[in-house]
């Protein structure tokens, strides 16, 4: 088991749950997340994620709040998916960093320009107030092993044509404060911010890659994973308030 993993961080799980327990007895505890994706598009460089459910997709991977309810992240993520570009699948592998087309698996043309995603920041708003102004992405950028694609040549001896990447759920998740709540009825929004002027971040297939793809695109996949509290919108401030100081406890 990974301890880095805020999924199995049990101590604050029962921290949250006894904070639960005093507010309200008909409010749901749950591990949960939230997960919102955007199209990556040439020379921009600001994406808004806000996640209320009413707006979002989630046959695509998309998951919302709901007004009712409330959400305590206890860790953020922010990686790279390439996915269809008429109808996302909510299939695509996350990557931590830009993968660069290979004849072994679809990627940037200009992987360079894509680090500059990992050179920006996040600026979190709750409702008009201001919780941090530059949360720094290059927390998220993560080169995790690698899985050799292996051929073999004209005398039958394998050798490696490239490698994919693989995903591991501990290193994509950074754990964060227990500082931030999420309100249903409150907007939310997460501005990722980084220089996209004149950058390019065309993909291509492994069949061809040093094509631009026309039925694929790259997206920015960002989410948080945490606990989700049914029917505990109205008393949001109050539940992360009494986590705070539990949390804050020797």
């Amino acid at each position: 088991m990974n301890t880095r993993n805020p999924f199995f961080d049990l101590e604050r799980w029962r921290r949250l749950m006894t904070v639960v327990a005093t507010m309200r007895d008909d409010v749901n505890c749950q591990i949960s997340k939230l997960s919102l994706a955007k199209l990556l598009e040439n020379g921009k460089g600001d994406y808004i994620f806000n996640f209320n459910k009413d707006i979002l997709n989630r046959d695509a991977g998309d998951i919302g709040l709901d007004r009712n309810d409330c959400f305590v992240p206890v860790g953020f993520g922010l990686g790279i998916q390439f996915d269809t570009i008429k109808e996302r699948t909510g299939r695509a592998r996350i990557d931590t960093y830009p993968v660069a087309a290979s004849v072994a698996s679809r990627g940037f043309i200009n992987p360079d320009h894509a680090e500059a995603i990992f050179n920006g920041l996040i600026d979190i708003r709750f409702n008009t107030e201001t919780v941090a102004e530059s949360f720094p992405t290059e927390m998220f950028r993560t080169v995790p092993e690698t899985q050799p694609i292996l051929s073999k040549d004209a005398n039958n001896e394998p050798y490696s044509i490239g490698v994919i990447p693989q995903y591991n759920f501990a290193e994509f998740i950074k754990p964060i404060p227990g500082e931030l709540y999420m309100q249903g009825d409150v907007d939310t929004t997460f501005k990722l911010i980084f220089n996209g002027t004149g950058a390019n971040f065309d993909i291509a297939e492994a069949s061809a890659p040093t094509v631009v793809s026309t039925t694929n695109a790259a997206y920015l996949r960002f989410m948080s994973y945490g606990f989700l509290m049914k029917s505990g919108s109205m008393q949001a401030k109050d539940m992360a308030a009494k986590f705070r100081e539990i949390l804050s406890r020797a």
